[in-house]
């Protein structure tokens, strides 16, 4: 009886071991089979599956694609610019000794305001043709008048009143000649019509700004060439910048500008574009474009803080030539 239940559980036995290894051997040649059909396949790089664990781990976040709007810009450099109109001369009109100068360099003037004296002994002549010219036309005048009552009573003469009325246009004409050139140089017409003569004249500011520049002193002689000082308008100083020729057809007047002053990090002004130059720079390719500094940004800078605008100050500057897909 144990003989026969020996043979039997070794039966078992070898049954099982059997099927084991048959089952096992099936797969390793499954798996082997499929493997070399993985090997051929391509990988679809733009399509590659995460599992959730993955998802999870980078915190990846799904969402549409949407068209946005982006702004365009150009980066550029240029220079603080005063144009002509915002810079002016104090010359003499005559030459002549410097007798006062009544400025200082940094001050700020007011146009027309008296900057200097210069002393010429010549102008008393003018002054003098004047006086003379006056006392002429007065006489002329008197005489016109004269021979006018007589017209009227019935007793002048046609040819006495035309010629009268001749000599006192003539007489006039002279007397507003020689007056206009005294007013350029300063000089009162009406105090020299009363015999009231100086030797000196006055400069006086063309424009309202700030003295810049005194090249004269106490003394010199001043003449019609060389001015005696510089007056310059800050606060109307603009812009100039170099765009290349490969950014040229993306501006136009009205972009906006964002202007950084190199020599002051802190300070950010403003501004637009209001022209561009027909100059062609070949040396530089570039061509000059104009911008109009904001008023409201001066007057945030001159709130918070004084800016040194000063003409020829480097810039740089991000230009916003609007808006692209």
């Amino acid at each position: 009886m144990k003989r026969i239940l020996v043979v039997a559980v070794a039966a078992i036995f070898a049954w099982c071991g059997f099927t084991f290894f048959s089952n096992h051997a099936g797969a390793e040649a499954h798996d082997a089979e499929h493997g070399h059909e993985h090997e051929n396949e391509e990988v679809d790089f733009d399509n590659i599956p995460l599992s959730q664990k993955q998802v999870d781990a980078v915190d990846l976040k799904m969402g549409e694609a949407v068209d946005r709007v982006m702004d365009a810009t150009i980066a550029a450099n240029g220079q603080l610019v005063l144009r002509a109109q915002n810079k002016g001369d104090v010359a003499s009109l005559m030459g002549g000794v410097v007798k006062a100068i009544y400025v200082k360099e940094g001050q700020n003037v007011k146009r027309g305001q008296v900057v200097a004296l210069v002393e010429n002994t010549d102008v008393v002549s003018l002054q003098r043709e004047y006086f003379s010219a006056s006392k002429e036309c007065e006489l002329a005048l008197t005489d016109l008048e004269r021979q006018k009552l007589l017209n009227k009573a019935g007793a002048g003469v046609k040819k006495n009143a035309q010629q009268a009325a001749k000599e006192y246009h003539v007489a006039h004409a002279n007397l507003i000649g020689i007056g206009k050139q005294l007013a350029q140089m300063g000089i009162s017409t009406a105090a020299v019509a009363r015999g009231k003569f100086t030797t000196a004249f006055p400069l006086r500011a063309p424009i309202a700004g700030t003295v810049s520049q005194i090249t004269a002193s106490l003394g010199s002689f001043a003449d019609m060439q060389t001015p005696l000082m510089k007056i310059q308008n800050n606060q109307a100083i603009e812009c100039d910048l170099n765009i290349f020729e490969k950014d040229l057809q993306k501006v136009k007047p009205g972009d906006k500008v964002y202007l950084s002053l190199t020599n002051q990090p802190g300070i950010k002004l403003v501004g637009h574009v209001y022209g561009l130059n027909q100059y062609f720079n070949y040396n530089s390719k570039s061509v000059d474009v104009h911008i109009k500094i904001d008023t409201q940004s001066l007057k945030t800078i001159v709130i918070h803080g004084s800016a040194r605008r000063f003409n020829g100050v480097y810039v740089s500057v991000k230009l916003s030539t609007g808006n692209q897909s």
